[in-house]
């Protein structure tokens, strides 16, 4: 077998999630191939077959795969490391060919194949290592014997090699506090530590010796806090000290009308006695404060300006809460509370409480308002309540008869009531329908043989007759009222009969398609159309199932019917189906239509639902 490729070496960057890396090159034994992982910061870790990793394909002329061990333990390359994946052919020779017989061709193309990987093996260690161009002028470059701590470089003369300190060597390790750094020899990047000698002890610096601004700010870190330093008043010379706030009014301040400095009595051109101390604020012998709108708080006024009334809220009289005591007690003039509780708890002699009642403070006392015993309305309404008709109904009143009350009363109890109707003979206001009613003598707001006429009504009886020729309402749509008859009822009947059509559209094992008039049939009656809806035996897996409906070829939705995917029913659809022709005629020719059939669906069923519009 031929040996096509010369790459001896693969490289992966690691993501965290590949586990299969191909080798890249033929090998012919498994002991032929070496996985380093180098990690992110250039260390390399070798790997062993059956601990990282596992090794596939030896002798296939593609190579083979180098697949990740994932557990007991994860060796997954993550991001920022590498896998090499290399050859590591052994440099020895195991194949032993027979003296005589026929030409052992496969041993030898064997013996072949690991010569040329040898060989690509070797070739790849080589590109990894220094050499000169092959157009260098140099001859019989030897190198030097090695140096510890130094590397390769090539000397001034450019003809020789020499070991070296590293540039990143040239400042040293160590040192100790005070110590400077100076040339140790004329080799580059050659230096150490060294003590500075009698500069080290200098204590002293003239003042010639530093410069302007040497010292600043950053050297006072440790000052402490809320101080200020100088020299205080009368002070000799001498160090800067940390001023006392004293002495630091002692400096600012001057006598009293000096005209300089801070006049001690004088605060923005104001005698000190003209401010007063904040501690005085809302306190007794004080001054008032403003709250936050800029008001006086009630707290801080006089009770001769509380004297209003103040509603404090509701008040509980069976528990008494919030707690109210005698002369005012919990309370100031003017406070007043509604009873949101009846009870007995006595306040200053008072003790029957209603919901409703107010009890108000009076500076000296509780009092109580009153207001459970006014009526609250009539029929809804306040003030000079005028009855009206409809006020009363059949139920609320009694026919009982106006015997054994005298004309005179009677006639007084009309008069309050102004302008009522008390019988069918009543032509308005006045006196004379009065006088009607009152000289009926026992009569009551109707008379005994009225009331025998509506008690001798049968069950059943046609109170209010059609005339003759009047046209029933047979379709629903005309608004005329009627009396009902039993004639009426049973056309009514007749006319209104439920009616659900449901039509099979596929059978219940083959999966939907899509298409134009998938069922066509005709109605056996004219019907109004009140819904429809949609069933499958199979939902759909995915996709929603659409379908339409057609009388003599024209839809009658505006909205088709959907099925949304993994349901049964159109009744739980996202979007429901809108009827846009409810009006269907007889022997109409109707057609379904499956606009999208979903994924799978099967069994599809479809439901008119409705009334027969002819008898």
């Amino acid at each position: 077998m031929t040996i096509s490729t010369t790459t001896a070496k693969s490289r992966y960057a690691g993501d965290g999630t590949t586990t299969s890396f191909p080798t890249g090159f033929k090998f012919l034994d498994n002991d032929h191939v070496r996985v380093v992982l180098r990690s992110a910061v250039g260390g390399e870790t070798l790997w062993t077959e059956g601990s990282e990793y596992a090794l596939s394909g030896a002798g296939a002329p593609g190579g083979g795969t180098v697949t990740v061990n994932t557990s007991p333990t994860d060796y997954t390359p993550a991001a920022g490391e590498t896998l090499v994946v290399k050859l590591a052919v052994p440099a020895r020779q195991e194949t032993s060919l027979p003296l005589g017989g026929a030409f052992p061709s496969t041993a030898v193309e064997g013996m072949a194949d690991l010569a040329a990987l040898r060989d690509q093996q070797v070739e790849e260690s080589l590109s990894r290592a220094l050499k000169f161009k092959e157009s260098t002028a140099l001859a019989d470059v030897e190198f030097p014997e090695p140096e510890a701590g130094k590397i390769l470089g090539v000397k001034p003369s450019g003809t020789e090699l020499e070991w070296q300190i590293p540039q990143e060597a040239a400042v040293p390790s160590g040192g100790t506090t005070g110590q400077a750094l100076r040339k140790a020899s004329d080799e580059s990047y050659d230096a150490e530590w060294f003590t500075l000698g009698a500069l080290a002890v200098v204590n002293t610096i003239a003042a010639a010796q530093i410069d302007d601004d040497a010292v600043g700010n950053a050297k006072l870190s440790n000052m402490a806090e809320a101080t200020l330093k100088g020299r205080a008043a009368g002070a000799s010379a001498g160090d800067p000290q940390d001023l006392t706030a004293a002495q630091l009014r002692t400096i600012l301040q001057t006598v009293d009308g000096a005209g300089s400095g801070l006049d001690a009595d004088l605060l923005d051109g104001l005698e000190a006695a003209a401010f007063e101390l904040s501690g005085n604020k809302g306190v007794a012998n004080g001054y008032a404060a403003l709250d936050g709108g800029g008001k006086v708080p009630t707290v801080q006024l006089p009770d001769a300006v509380l004297g209003a009334l103040q509603y404090q809220g509701a008040w509980n009289a069976a528990t008494n809460a919030p707690a109210l005591s005698g002369s005012g007690g919990g309370g100031s003039q003017g406070h007043y509370y509604r009873v949101s509780a009846a009870g007995t708890t006595s306040l200053d002699g008072v003790s029957q409480w209603s919901v409703g009642d107010y009890v108000v403070n009076n500076g000296a006392a509780w009092e109580k308002i009153d207001n459970t015993d006014q009526v609250v309305s009539v029929h809804g309404r306040q003030g000079a309540v005028v009855a009206n008709s409809g006020d009363y109904n059949a139920g609320q009143i009694t026919n009982t008869p106006f015997g054994g009350v005298s004309a005179t009363t009677l006639q007084a109890a009309i008069n309050e009531l102004d302008s009522e109707k008390l019988s069918a003979g009543h032509a308005g206001s006045g006196g004379s329908a009065h006088s009607n009613v009152v000289a009926s003598g026992a009569a009551g707001f109707m008379t005994g043989s009225d009331k025998a006429k509506l008690d001798s009504i049968a069950a059943g009886a046609d109170a209010n007759p059609a005339v003759a020729g009047q046209v029933q309402a047979e379709d629903g749509a005309n608004t005329t009222q009627y009396t009902w008859t039993p004639q009426r009822v049973h056309q009514a009947a007749k006319d209104a009969v439920p009616i659900t059509l449901i039509v099979a559209v596929g059978d219940e094992s083959t999966a939907l398609t899509t298409g134009i008039g998938k069922v066509t049939f005709r109605l056996p009656h004219a019907m109004t159309l009140s819904g429809v809806r949609a069933s499958l035996t199979t939902a759909s897996s995915s996709g929603v199932v659409s379908i339409d409906i057609n009388e003599g070829g024209l839809s009658v939705l505006s909205t088709v019917i959907t099925i949304d995917a993994n349901e049964k029913t159109s009744t739980t659809a996202a979007t429901a189906a809108v009827i846009s022709d409810n009006s269907l005629a007889d022997d109409a020719e109707i057609t379904i239509d499956i606009d999208a059939a979903g994924t799978n669906a099967t069994g599809l069923k479809i439901a008119l639902i409705g009334y027969k519009t002819a008898t």
